[in-house]
């Protein structure tokens, strides 16, 4: 809701209050109260003021009238009350977090090891492999180095 839509509704009801009767006000006190809750919040000092106003008399519903255009002025000076954003941690228990983040850590450290023993198993395959490799490579070489070696004519 916008600010001109809230004063229209604040004006909307003074309106209203002037053609009342003082004994049949219920309805429009429930009403405007549920304007100024939403319009100023619960716990503002506009919505507890007016719980406590009542209108038995023409003198009162002056006053009450006063207020309401007082709100007016408020709203277009200062806004609208904007509700605080509910986020996924403001909304989690407190008693719950203890154990959600214990939960966390203890499957974050299964995870963890288990990712260094793959590792552990790849890097023990991978260094066989090297070891074979080299053996071949070894090997290859020896029986290489000894035709050559047998290959030459001896020199006296």
């Amino acid at each position: 809701m916008n600010k001109s839509k809230a004063i229209d509704i604040l004006k909307n009801q003074i309106n209203k209050l002037d053609v009342l009767k003082p004994y049949n006000t219920n309805n429009w006190i429930t009403q405007t109260s549920t304007y100024l809750d939403t319009f100023f919040g619960a716990n503002s000092h506009q919505h507890s003021y007016f719980k406590y106003l009542d209108i038995k008399s023409e003198g009162k519903k002056k006053e009450v009238s006063n207020f309401l255009q007082d709100c007016i002025e408020i709203i277009s000076n200062k806004g609208l009350h904007k509700p605080p954003k509910q986020y996924l941690l403001s909304r989690i228990p407190d008693w719950s977090i203890i154990p959600i983040v214990s939960g966390l850590l203890i499957i974050g450290s299964a995870f963890g090891r288990y990712q260094k023993d793959i590792s552990f198993i790849r890097m023990e395959n991978e260094l066989k492999t090297l070891k074979d490799s080299i053996s071949t490579i070894s090997s290859n070489y020896k029986t290489n180095n000894t035709k050559k070696i047998n290959d030459n004519p001896k020199i006296k």
